[in-house]
């Protein structure tokens, strides 16, 4: 997963700042003719990513760079001050956002991502989320200013790019102080929800389970009496979690002018699709990739767990960066300037936060990525799907496009690895990798298409209970063939993205009919992979599928062409 930023416009924004460090050109040609030239130069064709090692976590004062908002808008109002003092003042202020105060805020992040246990470690971090929220607003009203202003032209040549002022045009942006208190309270609440998740245990027959001491039960009786018990205790809490969050953003979508948060969503993960074409698209994925879907599930679950090698992390690692290689030289030296500039995660640990991601460092121009595993060789396929991220962000400086773009980026490298699967790992490992990618892959598309369905109600409900959302996914759940197994139904309370990124779910469905395609056309080369992903700068994520020669996910016919891949994957894995 690619971990968010704030809004659309920001994120725009931050595109353009990402082409400004390419000497300042819309021509993504040029730029990858002179990054090619400098890294082959300097570093055996790598780019020069930053040492994470050489950054040192300090708090950032984003009280500080609200000040600096206040004053600048304050002369600006007056028009007393020359255009390079507003320019240099406005360069400024960027930079201590984005480049520097994000960076701290990113660091917080993974400091508190190591240790989910400590409260100290979370409370610094989500307090940051609700002073950046603040400022992120206040840069909105500024540069709705800037939009105003005389110097609107040189303010997009010097600081922002060419058309970015465009849609601040017209009214002066001002957030009222309830937006700010709301966004306080949203990261209130997440920092609850992170709380809760961070003491996941169970006490059965006097002794204490944690999720990983359960998933290593091998008596069956007992394993799923764990089951239940779990989601039976934790359910309630998390679900109430989850119900106050909903009214929060429902609020917030309101107060910015949205019909619902299903349209705000969309739009702050610059989607270019509707609920509607969502809805044509699930139709297909029920009609045509559920019952595969459900002959998957059930074959796995007629051979029991798939047999994994246990794996330490620096063991995750180098089998990850010899697949990498495997798959390209490129992508293996990548992998290892990634490795040497400590710019990776790998563990397996109850302490360590419920998932896995990727972030970009602005301060030093450098994607990180974080895995936390289940310590076996399962794990590799985690993290060649972080490192897809991690490469979609290599080369484009961070900027890769929307979140469905994004996802498409990791979707399919993990899908790729599995034709490089028996070069790397024996021969019943492999064959484990390859059930687990089909599986993978096609959870996405049905899986994620039932959240996003079940965010559809629970979102357009104006009475929400915990009780309704645990009838609505049994619902969603069950017109998808998706079992609710020995926790009936209660286990959606663990799906980490429909607590922190509302909706991001639908793109994982989106992504993964693309990644189909990309597995499809990387025949010997994974050239038509890399090609797309460096489109990511170029082009909005439906031009940049018409311009790699792949079909739209929402045109005719997609879900039996999509199904069509997956058999011929099943036919090969679990013939």
């Amino acid at each position: 997963m690619k971990k968010t930023g704030k809004t659309k416009k920001l994120i725009a924004l931050f595109a353009a700042l990402a082409l400004t460090l390419t000497a300042l050109t819309s021509c993504s040609a040029v730029s990858d003719a002179f990054d090619f030239l400098y890294d082959a130069l300097t570093n055996g064709g790598v780019r020069v990513l930053g040492d994470f090692n050489d950054l040192t976590y300090e708090k950032p004062d984003f009280d500080a760079i609200d000040n600096d908002i206040d004053e600048l808008k304050s002369a600006l109002a007056e028009g007393k001050k020359t255009k390079s003092y507003y320019i240099d003042r406005l360069s400024e202020i960027i930079g201590k956002y984005y480049y520097d105060a994000l960076t701290m805020e990113n660091l917080a992040f993974l400091r508190y991502c190591n240790d989910i246990t400590d409260a100290s470690l979370r409370e610094e971090y989500y307090t940051l989320i609700s002073e950046s929220e603040k400022t992120a607003a206040k840069l909105e009203e500024l540069y709705s200013v800037c939009a105003a202003s005389e110097y609107k032209a040189d303010f997009e040549e010097q600081c922002f790019g060419k058309g970015f002022l465009d849609s601040y045009s017209g009214d002066i942006i001002e957030y009222p102080p309830e937006y700010t208190a709301l966004r306080g309270k949203e990261a209130a609440l997440m920092s609850e929800y992170s709380a809760a998740m961070s003491e996941l245990t169970v006490e059965y027959d006097g002794k204490t389970y944690t999720s990983a001491d359960i998933s290593a039960v091998e008596d069956e009786e007992l394993y799923n009496r764990l089951v239940s018990a779990y989601y039976t205790k934790f359910n309630p809490t998390l679900a109430e979690i989850y119900v106050k969050l909903v009214g929060v953003r429902n609020e917030i979508a309101v107060m910015l002018g949205y019909g619902s948060c299903t349209d705000y969503s969309f739009d702050s993960y610059s989607r270019e699709y509707s609920g509607d074409d969502l809805k044509a698209y699930f139709s297909g994925i029920k009609e045509h990739i559920v019952p595969l879907y459900r002959k998957i599930s059930d074959d796995i679950t007629s051979e029991g767990p798939l047999p994994f090698p246990y794996a330490s992390p620096d063991r995750v690692k180098s089998l990850g960066k010899e697949l990498a290689g495997k798959m390209s030289p490129k992508l293996g030296r990548i992998f290892g300037s990634m490795e040497k500039k400590h710019l990776v995660t790998v563990g397996s640990s109850d302490k360590m936060y419920y998932g896995s991601f990727q972030i970009y460092l602005n301060s030093c121009d450098s994607p990180y990525i974080f895995v936390n595993g289940e310590g076996s060789e399962y794990d590799v396929l985690t993290l060649m799907h972080e490192f897809g991220h991690f490469t979609s962000a290599y080369y484009n400086h961070g900027s890769t496009g929307g979140n469905d773009e994004a996802e498409v980026a990791s979707s399919a490298l993990e899908l790729l690895a599995l034709k490089y699967a028996d070069g790397v790992f024996d021969s019943e490992t492999a064959a484990s990798i390859g059930k687990s990618g089909i599986l993978s892959i096609i959870s996405s598309l049905v899986e994620c298409a039932a959240y996003s369905e079940f965010e559809n109600l629970v979102y357009s409900d104006k009475a929400l209970t915990a009780e309704k959302c645990n009838g609505y996914f049994r619902q969603v759940a069950e017109e998808y063939g998706i079992s609710g197994g020995d926790g009936g139904y209660l286990y959606w309370v663990m799906v980490n993205h429909l607590f922190e990124y509302p909706y991001y779910v639908a793109g994982y469905s989106v992504s993964a009919d693309v990644a189909l395609q990309i597995y499809e056309s990387c025949d010997g080369s994974i050239d038509p992979y890399l090609d797309f992903i460096k489109l990511a700068r170029s082009g909005s994520f439906s031009d940049n599928i018409k311009t790699a020669g792949l079909e739209s996910p929402f045109s005719e016919g997609r879900a039996e062409k999509a199904a069509a891949v997956i058999q011929k994957l099943t036919e090969k894995y679990f013939s």
